[in-house]
């Protein structure tokens, strides 16, 4: 990890925003043509639909990481192009930058489980939060399990297989002590990376 003026910091709610794509295939056969998926906009931008759901726009200021105030704008708004959202290494790189020594990852909370318990079919949003949490407990957070923590899904219907489970991964009581020490330190406003700090 580069050297940084600041205390190690660990931040307890870090949000990973990715397409349904990185994790849809995981999703039984049966359910794979009914899963959430990345449709594009008029206006070049990207949107998720869910089914029975209209097409939810991705959200502009969830997607501003990275942006300069002259690149960035409240419409057209992607996903691939925004800075935390591509492989693991990559966000290790900008944890780096953001003198961050661990993040705890949840999803997107306005087009994650949020829009995905408006599915009118329980099967397919127990399927549907099940592939998820297998893909970034499987996939993501092994590429550094010190470093990635992913949060123990975020619906009350499942428990989540994630990183946080005992499969070689961090313990429950280390998370807390992250998630308190998070508390404690106060984040700066901005962060090298363009990542919006956790609050």
């Amino acid at each position: 990890m580069a050297a940084s003026a600041l205390p190690p910091l660990i931040s307890s709610d870090g949000h990973l925003e990715v397409r349904p794509e990185r994790w849809s295939p995981r999703m039984p056969a049966k359910y794979r043509d009914r899963a959430p998926k990345t449709i594009k906009l008029e206006d070049g931008g990207d949107a998720l639909v869910v089914e029975g759901q209209p097409p939810y726009p991705a959200p502009f200021l969830d997607l501003r990481a990275g942006r300069t105030n002259e690149t960035w704008q409240p419409f057209g708004a992607t996903v691939d192009d925004t800075a935390g959202v591509g492989p693991p290494e990559q966000r290790l790189k900008e944890q780096d930058l953001d003198g961050l020594h661990a993040e705890v990852l949840f999803p997107n909370m306005q087009v994650g489980p949020r829009l995905w318990r408006a599915m009118t079919d329980d099967d397919l949003y127990r399927a549907t939060v099940r592939a998820y949490n297998d893909w970034i407990g499987e996939e993501y957070c092994p590429v550094s399990r010190d470093r990635l923590a992913s949060s123990r899904g975020r619906t009350s219907t499942m428990r989540s297989r994630s990183c946080t489970t005992a499969r070689g991964s961090a313990s429950r009581a280390s998370i807390s002590a992250c998630s308190r020490a998070a508390r404690r330190t106060r984040r700066p406003r901005t962060t090298r990376s363009g990542r919006r700090p956790s609050t």
